[in-house]
């Protein structure tokens, strides 16, 4: 469904500047009309269900028609299940560290938290 509204809303933006260029020939009317019109292609990611205007969770209680009580004790379960998730990854990583540095010799092993370290900040950035 998501695929479908983006493809939508980019094949309406390039009939629209094609019709801009081959129609005007005042190049004000077409920075104007493209101006106006790309940030409604960006809303429009956000208004399409599946966006990023609206949270897994949040998907997730209006599907089940919960109340409010519920709601926030969904909330509140799934908040704490990835806290758990993210403790009991943080401990495999120890985990991990623990075993290769065994098996590592000291530059090897500071290139692979190095790798490591460029991942994350790669990861950080796709946010």
């Amino acid at each position: 469904m998501h695929f479908f509204c983006i493809l939508f809303t980019y094949l309406f933006f390039i009939l629209f500047v094609r019709k801009q260029i081959y129609m005007v020939s005042n190049m004000k009317k077409l920075i104007f009309g493209l101006l106006v019109f790309i940030p409604i292609i960006s809303l429009s990611a956000y208004a399409c269900p599946g966006g990023k205007a609206e949270g897994h969770g949040d998907r997730i209680i209006k599907k089940l028609e919960l109340n409010d009580e519920q709601a926030t004790q969904f909330r509140e379960i799934m908040q704490s299940k990835r806290e758990n998730m993210r403790a009991f990854h943080d401990q495999q990583y120890q985990d991990t560290l623990e075993k290769l540095d065994a098996v590592l010799n000291e530059e090897q092993m500071e290139e692979f938290q190095e790798m490591r370290e460029r991942r994350m900040q790669h990861k950080q950035q796709e946010l």
